[in-house]
């Protein structure tokens, strides 16, 4: 997960999730490179850096390896 700085996380945390404000409140998926993760209609989505798909359903993303 990545946690903006400053913000106050008060609940579990998803893998991949970008958290920000006070109380955290989730905004958007990053790749584990920091990269930000835009879904198509497929439900994948990948990398820009390293080329690695992610796929996302039932409110949770996973690295397809």
């Amino acid at each position: 997960a990545f946690i903006g700085a400053g913000a106050v996380v008060t609940t579990p945390v998803q893998p991949y999730a970008l958290m920000v404000g006070n109380p955290a409140r989730q905004i958007g998926w990053m790749t584990q490179y920091g990269y930000r993760l835009e879904f198509g209609a497929d439900r994948r989505a990948i990398c820009a850096a390293s080329g690695h798909e992610y796929v996302i359903g039932n409110g949770a993303v996973s690295r397809v390896i």
